[in-house]
């Protein structure tokens, strides 16, 4: 197997993967609220319904393909994301506009970043650079300015 279809086929898996971490972060930050609000039991109710929905959606999707799994993860961080937020949002009795004020500068950040690597990304291929690793670490270089 050539290098471009091991890249096309991690590719395929990965790019689900990685849109799924703002989703990740923005789960992992409702932990503090919850838990400092005295509600770590509420934290450790809503993780059991989610782990048998994770359990039931990964069964369901293996029977498909590995990019069926890795856009169902997408899709339950989407939704884990989702469920915590309102749940530290109604503890901490913050509305939705509140909210997206306070991350509206880390979402214009990952955007930006997200745009500058896809455009140094694209460059470096319109350059002929052929390498994976050359252009990721372009990428990883780049986007740290």
């Amino acid at each position: 197997m050539n290098e471009a279809a091991i890249l096309n086929g991690a590719a395929e898996v990965l790019r689900p993967i990685a849109l799924a971490m703002p989703f990740f972060l923005l789960w992992n930050i409702t932990t503090p609220p919850l838990w400092t609000n005295g509600q770590p039991g509420l934290e450790f109710k809503m993780q059991l319904p989610m782990a048998i929905l994770w359990l039931a959606a990964s069964l369901v999707a293996v029977n498909y393909s590995l990019s069926a799994v890795a856009w169902t993860v997408f899709g339950l961080y989407l939704v884990r994301a989702g469920v915590f937020i309102v749940a530290a949002a109604k503890v901490t009795r913050i509305d939705a506009k509140g909210f997206f004020r306070a991350a509206r500068g880390g979402l214009f950040l990952s955007a930006s970043i997200g745009l500058i690597a896809s455009a140094l990304d694209q460059i470096a291929r319109m350059y002929g650079v052929e390498s994976a690793l050359s252009r990721l670490l372009l990428v990883i270089a780049g986007s740290c300015f």
